[in-house]
């Protein structure tokens, strides 16, 4: 498309491309510093130049060279796991540091700044997978436009995207199902069945919108979301000044509040299933209670727990007063309060 364009347009493809990925460097380096530390523009940018001195391949030649890229980083991901590599080497360090991060965004835009940049080497090391894996999607697209796959709709490919449907997703959903399970991105295994499976989910989805799209109503449906696709960097960094307004100090500063519905989802595990603390409102020990009514921080009211604390079932006052009346009459019968009165079981007082 970019060829294109500039054919149109009478330009020289290499100077206007190359001026665009540098403005994509310099604005994914502001969006890594000021919003978030996870920028890929700049990944993107790096990697067009690589598209750039590539642009004449064979698109058959860019649909090999994506699937080497991607099974040499699936078959590394498998021997790391074969070899007991482990992805977090010390999980109190890397909790400590989770928290001095949170504790961190929490603070003013100096503050998130810092972290920021701090977290910038952990990310770049991220990008030595996630990198390769784009370059091999990037090539796949390129040789897809050079194939000029999509110009004139799907055509006679309805029935390879049907094909795409009855394989992607079975094995996608399989492979994500595995990926999640099976420790996420801190399990190399994890990370290998999801490099292998998730293009194939991907394409899954990709036909799937492709045939809803050729139909009159996803036709509509298409156009109504064409303005939102053109703006996608704009989405993007979007979001990101979204989540520093509602999560660090600069704006609400909720980092680190996670909905109760979703903490079960995100921190339990079988490792530390039994270290959770499960309260019981109606244990007869009133400690857990009372320490849970202590936990509000009083000047801000984060982290405070709400519901019931303490519910036990106990006889009140009267009841145990009557009881004791009871038990005296059936002991004692009802007795006559003249005779107690004149009986001699009294004081006599002396003057």
């Amino acid at each position: 498309m970019q060829l294109a364009a500039a054919g149109t347009a009478g330009a020289n493809f290499t100077a206007r491309f190359v001026r665009r990925l540098g403005g994509l460097f310099v604005l994914g380096g502001l969006h890594a510093v000021l919003l978030f530390q996870g920028d890929i523009l700049t990944t993107y940018a790096l990697l067009g130049l690589v598209l750039l001195a590539v642009h004449r391949i064979q698109p058959r030649t860019a649909v090999i060279a994506a699937g080497a890229i991607v099974s040499v980083i699936a078959v590394g991901m498998a021997v790391a796991a074969l070899a007991g590599v482990e992805m977090v080497t010390d999980q109190d360090a890397a909790l400590a540091d989770g928290r001095a991060s949170t504790d961190a965004l929490a603070g003013g835009l100096g503050s998130v700044i810092d972290e920021h940049l701090r977290s910038l080497p952990t990310m770049a090391a991220s990008l030595a997978v996630q990198g390769p894996l784009a370059l091999a999607a990037f090539l796949v697209g390129l040789a897809a436009g050079r194939r000029k796959l999509l110009a004139d709709g799907i055509g006679r490919r309805t029935v390879v995207l049907r094909r795409l449907e009855l394989v992607g997703y079975p094995i996608g959903l399989a492979g994500a199902l595995v990926f999640a399970v099976g420790g996420g991105t801190a399990s190399p295994a994890a990370l290998a069945a999801s490099i292998l499976t998730a293009p194939l989910l991907v394409s899954a989805y990709v036909a799937t919108l492709l045939r809803v799209f050729a139909t009159p109503r996803g036709g509509r449906l298409a156009r109504a979301l064409a303005p939102a696709g053109r703006m996608a960097l704009s989405d993007y960094l979007g979001q990101s000044l979204l989540g520093v307004l509602i999560f660090t100090g600069v704006g609400l500063g909720l980092t680190g509040d996670t909905p109760p519905t979703v903490v079960p989802v995100v921190a339990v595990t079988p490792e530390n299933e039994a270290d959770i603390l499960v309260h019981d409102a109606h244990n007869a020990s009133p400690t857990t209670a009372f320490a849970l009514s202590r936990l509000a921080d009083p000047d801000t009211l984060h982290h405070t727990p709400i519901g019931v604390f303490r519910s036990v079932g106990r006889p009140v006052y009267d009841t145990l007063m009557a009881d004791q009346l009871d038990t005296a009459v059936d002991q004692h019968g009802k007795g006559d309060l003249a005779a107690l009165l004149a009986g001699g079981d009294t004081w006599t007082v002396a003057g």
